[in-house]
């Protein structure tokens, strides 16, 4: 409390991850109270200093005290998506999970905002769907299907 919005993926600049800290700045500029994470690793020297730029913007910003990089993790819970090649996913989430470009900071401060707007029940029902679909979707198990299939032919 306040609710933490969490950011996974590989940090670099493809990943839009500076477009979270500037919609934290908004939406603290809102008077919303949330506190906000990106969790992922660095895969190169541009992803290091990709980082390195995230950490500047967010003390530029002055977001230190809501504002945190972490490391990589994996987590259940609501995502926002900007890659349409995530839409079979997010199935009926689409709506409310999907933007349609990754630097739409407006329309992320929205959906943010009505995030935070349900109850925790309601955000952890959402992730544990979504959790699944991944799971039935990606799955070791059925990337083994898949490349077994894949051999056969």
């Amino acid at each position: 409390d306040p609710p933490l919005i969490l950011a996974v993926g590989r940090l670099a600049p493809i990943k839009h991850h500076h477009i979270l800290i500037e919609a934290a700045a908004h939406l603290r500029d809102r008077g919303v109270a949330a506190h906000f994470a990106i969790a992922g690793g660095v895969a190169s020297a541009d992803g290091a200093a990709y980082r390195a730029q995230l950490a500047a913007r967010i003390v530029a910003l002055n977001l230190s005290d809501r504002f945190h990089l972490l490391d990589a993790v994996l987590t259940a819970r609501p995502v926002l998506v900007a890659n349409p090649a995530f839409d079979p996913v997010l199935g009926a989430y689409r709506d409310a999970l999907g933007v349609n470009t990754p630097d739409a900071v407006d329309a992320i401060s929205a959906r943010l905002a009505d995030l935070l707007a349900m109850s925790e029940a309601e955000r952890a029902a959402i992730g544990a769907a979504l959790r699944e679909r991944t799971i039935q979707a990606h799955s070791l198990d059925r990337l083994m299907d898949r490349l077994v299939a894949l051999f056969a032919s």
